[in-house]
């Protein structure tokens, strides 16, 4: 309800820190611990909040990727029990000021001598 009035801004995202377990039958699907990695990082909705044990349900939005396909992950379904601990807001792909037109780069030259002959040729 409250991001329909006070919604985030179109370069922020919720994702949650999930990893899908195909010997857990479902849907739903029940959370289970993993370690906060990226690769365990997907883009999420938030359904549902429990006031009464503080856990989140879900909808996961599966990216269609090569690995995604070889473990038969689901694109898009509902997980509960999911702690407040493991959703989190991201930038939008592209979106950080990394990528900006104006982001300062610069080459950064290193001359050749300081490095050893031997290492000159790898």
């Amino acid at each position: 309800q409250e991001l329909v009035s006070d919604p985030y801004p179109s370069n922020i995202r919720t994702t949650c820190f999930y990893a899908y377990d195909p010997k857990i039958m479902g849907p739903p699907y029940t959370w289970r611990y993993v370690n906060r990695e990226y690769k365990n990082l997907y883009p999420c909705h938030v359904l549902d909040y429990d006031q009464d044990d503080l856990m989140y349900t879900v909808l996961i939005q599966n990216q269609d990727t090569f690995i995604a396909n070889q473990q038969k992950i689901p694109t898009n379904h509902v997980v509960e029990q999911v702690p407040r601990s493991s959703i989190v807001l991201s930038d939008v792909l592209r979106s950080s000021d990394q990528n900006l037109v104006s982001a300062f780069r610069h080459e950064i030259g290193i001359p050749d001598d300081i490095f050893p002959q031997a290492w000159r040729d790898l």
